[in-house]
């Protein structure tokens, strides 16, 4: 499973795109109408621990556990699931030119699925 992620800049139409193209996707885990996902949330945590230097360790196993089984539950002939969410683009997290996070998707952590 692929997980696409969609930073979404500011003033780009990121909203107009969840709202009116990825919410009609069965494989789509990001906000609705301005309610914060806690998938999204967690993501932005954890870009942000790397960031800033730190090993998300497990709390990013128990995320890809958590989006394994929204994927069975929401879209299990889908190849991918997406990830869309201004905030990735946001201040604190401007600076992260590579992603070391999903490299961890290499890697089947099976337990937490």
């Amino acid at each position: 499973m692929d997980i696409v992620i969609h930073i979404g800049l500011g003033k780009t139409g990121t909203t107009t795109i969840q709202e009116n193209f990825f919410l009609l996707c069965q494989n789509y885990m990001g906000i609705v109408s301005g309610t914060d996902s806690p998938i999204c949330k967690t993501v932005y945590n954890l870009v942000g621990e790397v960031r800033e230097g730190r090993d998300p360790g497990d709390k990013y196993y128990a995320l890809i556990g958590k989006i394994k089984k929204m994927h069975k539950e929401r879209a299990p002939f889908s190849s991918s699931m997406i990830l869309s969410y201004e905030y990735l683009s946001g201040p604190r997290l401007n600076q992260v030119t590579n992603f070391p996070y999903l490299d961890y998707c290499e890697t089947d952590q099976d337990q937490y699925s």
